[in-house]
């Protein structure tokens, strides 16, 4: 299934509004996706290659990312602007800072996903910010998402549906003397036969391994 725009934007306006911010700043990676439909492939991985989203109570939606990363976040995203910095070049802030100028934000009440964002950024944004006000964003955020809209509660079923077949043939073409790392290799390649983009989570476990939490697969075999 392509990716589509799962954002409930007339319900994150309202809350967003409510809350009295004027823009809403996220770093996360599931919260960009959400916000902007653009997946960084290593935002999880290499956590000083900052990127960030946000979107303003009037409806404008941004995207800030590494350069080396923009040709397949075009594809992606869906909002208004997206621009780039040079990794150990420039920084996000730098970038969020100029597009609120632009957009005469530079006074506003700016909220952040605090739960994520680095401190450093933050400070940054604070000294070339000295007239803005930083608030929470995180309850308004959270609110939005929890209202799924037609688009999105596809989108998860779809998910759900193909993971469904993916894990049953997986399972069916185990074998006596197999492998965890065989079987969880499988089940990935089965998931990505699905239509999946990415598999960034994989727990596949046999006998006693089974009674751990998120072990990693080993070469532990089927008897």
């Amino acid at each position: 299934m392509p990716r589509v725009n799962v954002r409930n934007t007339p319900r994150l306006k309202q809350e967003i509004q409510k809350a009295g911010l004027d823009v809403l700043l996220v770093f996360s990676m599931e919260n960009i996706l959400y916000l902007s439909g653009a997946l960084f492939a290593l935002k999880n991985n290499l956590r000083g290659r900052l990127a960030s989203a946000g979107f303003t109570k009037d409806g404008f939606d941004f995207l800030v990312g590494v350069t080396n990363e923009l040709s397949v976040v075009r594809e992606q995203a869906h909002v208004h602007e997206i621009r780039g910095y040079v990794e150990f070049k420039g920084t996000v802030p730098e970038i969020i800072v100029q597009i609120l100028f632009e957009q005469g934000l530079e006074h506003a009440v700016i909220g952040l996903e605090k739960r994520f964002i680095p401190i450093s950024v933050c400070e940054e944004l604070q000294v070339h910010l000295p007239g803005a006000r930083f608030e929470s964003g995180c309850l308004a955020l959270e609110i939005a998402r929890a209202i799924k809209i037609p688009a999105h509660i596809e989108q998860i079923g779809f998910t759900s549906r193909a993971t469904e077949p993916a894990l049953a043939r997986s399972f069916t073409m185990s074998r006596a003397g197999e492998t965890e790392k065989k079987g969880a290799t499988r089940l990935i390649s089965e998931i990505l036969n699905e239509g999946a983009d990415v598999v960034r989570h994989n727990v596949y476990t046999l006998g006693n391994n089974a009674y751990h939490a998120h072990r990693f697969p080993s070469a532990e075999t089927i008897l």
